[in-house]
């Protein structure tokens, strides 16, 4: 255009022909910084990213499972291939979460989605681990229990570690009977049934068990004891005699049913 202008310009009138001229002038030198600019950019391009790394970004665009699981992905960067990859999704919830999700190149996907736990059930403890802990009365108290739970990497709604206090209130809430209850209905005695028995006070039945004459099975962490049903030819005045001593179980033991 400006070329045009130019040649029709007539040579008497100059003032209009070097106006024309110079700024035709400056719009070239324009286009050329342009395209030493471009050039330059290119360069410096060709100079961050190799051929090889290249091949590799090509080769993650045909790999998005690999590329979404590389632990360098961040999460903002997770979000833009999806809103590149995703046009919209459709939400039904019945007794499951019906998922249609429409693909930017056309393609359709329906999902069946188990719908998510509420706050109750992300907080409500495991059956399997109720049944457990069930199971483990028979032969634990509530901290002994916790330490076993513990040890076997069970893991409890909070994820903090089992505790007694933890492991009674689950007893409460689910109505599990305690060990003492179990021991007794078992045919075990308490300290003051065992007194009566054999006409002596309860501390010397609780004497007879540090010493080994009796066979006892802790009912909780307070140091409280059932006691196993005594021989019948157990003389009291000689309850002191190291020969009547009964060979005492660990607290390992217990797991065989034994006790001390």
């Amino acid at each position: 255009m400006h070329s045009a202008d130019f040649l029709k310009v007539d040579p008497d009138n100059r003032l209009v022909a070097d106006a024309l001229e110079a700024d035709w002038n400056a719009r070239l030198r324009s286009l050329a910084e342009a395209q030493q600019a471009y050039e330059k950019a290119s360069v410096a391009d060709s100079n961050v990213v190799t051929d090889a790394e290249r091949v590799e970004l090509l080769a993650l665009a045909t790999d998005f499972p690999r590329l979404w699981r590389n632990p360098r992905t961040q999460m903002k960067e997770k979000k833009r291939m999806l809103r590149l990859l995703i046009e919209d999704i459709t939400l039904t919830k019945a007794d499951a979460l019906h998922v249609d999700i429409r693909f930017a190149g056309g393609a359709t996907r329906s999902l069946d989605l188990a719908l998510p736990k509420s706050c109750v059930e992300l907080r409500t403890t495991d059956a399997e681990v109720i049944k457990e802990i069930d199971q483990l009365i028979d032969t634990y108290t509530d901290g002994e229990i916790a330490d076993v739970l513990n040890e076997r990497g069970v893991r409890t709604v909070v994820t903090t570690p089992w505790t007694a206090a933890r492991v009674g209130r689950l007893r409460n809430t689910y109505h599990l009977s305690d060990r003492r209850t179990r021991l007794l209905a078992l045919g075990l005695l308490t300290p003051e049934d065992v007194a009566a028995r054999y006409g002596v006070a309860v501390s010397t039945v609780h004497l007879w068990r540090r010493r080994g004459l009796l066979r006892a099975h802790p009912v909780n962490d307070r140091g409280d004891y059932l006691y196993e049903i005594p021989p019948e030819d157990l003389p009291a005045k000689y309850a002191h005699k190291r020969e009547y001593r009964v060979e005492p179980s660990t607290t390992r033991s217990r797991s065989a049913g034994g006790a001390v």
